[in-house]
């Protein structure tokens, strides 16, 4: 396989998830003994913005006055009852996938483009909301959200890559998202970037920032396939 394409998922590959919140209230005060209020669901989990899952728990924890000791020391729990109380609320949740996604990604896996992720999600939750949306049958690895920095997510799921596929040649890559943050990590780690206007920023601002192509979503099946295969 010559070719390897990395997804963001949250308004690149599923436009939206509807689920209840209630997950994130209950393990902060369980676990860290902190109040969450509508404000801060909408600050710091509610925008698709490129952080991780984890980098965006330890800065909110951290403004609200938690020491990186206890932070550290209870992150484990947290995490535990985090993703029993999410994945109980994801059975009940709606999740809608992006326009042309399936039909891409099934054309890429026919032309041998090997496929995977780049979220700040946890493995657990992207996968969960990918199997909801059909689309969890084309990717078996990627780089999560379990990590504070993004930039080590493209570099994590590049090297599984080349150890379960034997993928070789950097040069090869395509980054693909909705974010600005998305095209600064593919930029960092001299990888090749897709934007993709299908988030908060426009077509603009991501060939502003640097994007190397940028589609207004992912129906153009034909466009994207000459991105990556010329």
């Amino acid at each position: 396989m010559g070719k390897l394409v990395l997804f963001d998922i949250d308004r690149t590959l599923i436009l939206k998830t509807k689920i209840e919140r209630t997950h994130w209230a209950e393990a902060f005060g369980k676990v860290y003994e902190v109040d969450v209020n509508a404000g801060d669901l909408d600050n710091y989990f509610g925008t698709t913005s490129g952080f991780t899952f984890k980098g965006t728990v330890f800065q909110f924890l951290k403004d609200h006055g938690v020491s990186k000791r206890k932070i550290l020391a209870k992150y484990f729990d947290f995490l535990k009852l985090f993703l029993k109380l999410y994945l109980k609320n994801m059975k009940k949740a709606k999740v809608v996938a992006a326009l042309g996604a399936e039909e891409l990604l099934r054309e890429l896996k026919r032309r041998k483009v090997l496929l995977g992720l780049v979220t700040g999600n946890l493995e657990e939750i992207a996968m969960a909301k990918l199997t909801k949306a059909g689309l969890d049958k084309y990717f078996k690895f990627g780089g999560y959200g379990d990590e504070t920095e993004r930039a080590k997510l493209v570099k994590t799921a590049i090297k599984k890559a080349q150890e379960k596929f034997g993928f070789k040649f950097q040069e090869n890559v395509f980054v693909v998202g909705d974010t600005v943050r998305d095209v600064e990590v593919g930029k960092k780690v001299k990888v090749k970037t897709v934007g993709v206007a299908t988030g908060i920023y426009s077509k603009r601002e991501l060939k502003k920032e640097g994007a190397d192509f940028v589609l207004g979503n992912l129906k153009d099946k034909k466009k994207f396939l000459k991105i990556v295969l010329g």
